[in-house]
């Protein structure tokens, strides 16, 4: 792993292939077209694929909220491709305070 070379920053981490990040307004398409899917909606545990643009902005909206509640990246982050910045997913970043093994 000579060339892993990973970024952290409060609002994004960056890596040579993807790029975590806070959702925004901008996303709502994309990620629409990811959580509107039947499929997707199924394999991630939610209740039912989202219906609209309307409740994917709203969505967005509550993920950014819980992300930004804390100064460590955390939370349900987008996930980018570094080279062409199209929306590929998204992932769960830890809440709540780090344990050590003893805890």
């Amino acid at each position: 792993m000579d060339g892993l070379h990973v970024t952290i920053e409060p609002d994004r981490i960056v890596t040579s292939t993807l790029i975590l990040r806070s959702w925004s307004a901008e996303d709502a398409q994309a990620a629409f077209e990811i959580y509107g899917d039947p499929g997707t909606a199924e394999a991630t545990g939610m209740r039912k694929p989202v219906r609209d643009l309307a409740e994917m902005r709203k969505l967005l909206g509550q993920w950014e909220v819980q992300s930004s509640q804390s100064s460590l990246p955390q939370g349900l982050w987008a996930v980018e491709a570094a080279d062409d910045g199209q929306l590929v997913g998204a992932t769960l970043l830890p809440f709540g305070p780090r344990r050590s093994p003893s805890s």
